[in-house]
């Protein structure tokens, strides 16, 4: 008999036909399933699940969500210092082995990356201000081992400031009929953003707000200290300011803890304007805990409103 008789070739070329239109369907899911990865780089599923849109393609100019969430600025200390001992090229290599490392731990806490600004990290967190707090005790834990890389390879240390805020966001579309692109629009990022700037000026990680601080769930979990009462850009009203210390040194950490009711009783009297008697409290702290640099900070502060000499 023939191997080949007409009904076997017709079978054939019937499953010869269907193997190539699954291996074109299998390479067509491919380029979808790449596609859809691609464009996730810059519009992250979760900003889709916010918006609940199954996909970028059903997303449509003007899409919008109104939300609670906690929003974070991360910026790297000095940048500007740093990236001059650079050229270009080692510079954004800088940039984003620092992002590299700091993108899981976000997400990891439930955050998600709304962008990148040089060398600034803006995050979101819609589950709870928790989540907030936790990735951001991580991120400076984090570089704390990533310094040590640093140090190995004879490289600076990189320093960051963290700020959070809570507050209502509203998470939509902007744009026109041929670009458009996802964007947060609400005071609370602004605030976020004030705070994360005043790290520096307080010689701190991490700074919260009172709006954070008062949806916390788990306060008792975190080393936490009032900070201080300010007026940040652009706003009109005062807002309470909160220090996380958990990363500090572990004898910092023990101290901090120790004359934290000490501390706060030194912020009120410097708020209520009796400046003298805030000077001693600051003094006997920093006579304890000389790495205490928000407290030297007060005493600074509190020479200046005394009129006194600044000791050195």
């Amino acid at each position: 008999t023939e191997a080949f008789t007409p009904n076997r070739l017709e079978l054939i070329n019937l499953l010869s036909g269907q193997i190539i239109v699954a291996i074109d369907n299998a390479r067509l899911y491919l380029h979808l399933k790449e596609l859809n990865q691609a464009y996730e780089s810059f519009v992250p599923k979760e900003f889709l699940n916010l918006l609940e849109r199954k996909s970028i393609i059903d997303v449509k100019l003007g899409d919008q969500v109104q939300k609670e969430m906690t929003v974070m600025f991360c910026d790297i200390r000095g940048f500007t210092t740093l990236s001059e001992k650079m050229t270009p090229q080692e510079t954004l290599a800088f940039v984003n082995g620092f992002l590299n490392i700091m993108e899981p731990v976000i997400t990891q806490h439930n955050g998600i990356i709304d962008k990148y600004i040089g060398d600034a990290i803006m995050a979101l967190f819609p589950l709870n201000p928790d989540d907030a707090v936790r990735a951001a005790i991580a991120m400076v834990k984090k570089l704390a081992a990533y310094n040590k890389e640093r140090e190995a390879s004879h490289l600076e240390p990189i320093h960051v400031g963290i700020g959070l805020n809570t507050g209502t966001l509203v998470l939509g579309t902007v744009g026109d009929e041929h670009r458009m692109e996802g964007t947060v629009i609400s005071d609370a990022v602004n605030v976020a953003s004030r705070v994360e700037s005043l790290t520096k000026l307080y010689h701190v990680s991490i700074i919260i707000t009172k709006h954070t601080y008062s949806k916390l769930k788990h306060k008792n979990f975190y080393a936490i200290r009032i900070l201080d009462i300010v007026t940040v850009k652009g706003k009109s009203k005062p807002i309470t300011i909160y220090e996380i210390f958990d990363n500090d040194p572990e004898a910092s950490l023990i101290l901090k803890q120790k004359y934290l009711p000490l501390f706060e009783q030194g912020v009120s009297l410097f708020k209520q304007k009796k400046f003298a008697e805030a000077f001693v409290i600051f003094q006997n702290i920093v006579h304890d805990n000389p790495y205490d640099f928000s407290a030297q900070f007060y005493i600074e502060r509190c020479q200046k409103k005394l009129h006194l000499p600044r000791i050195t």
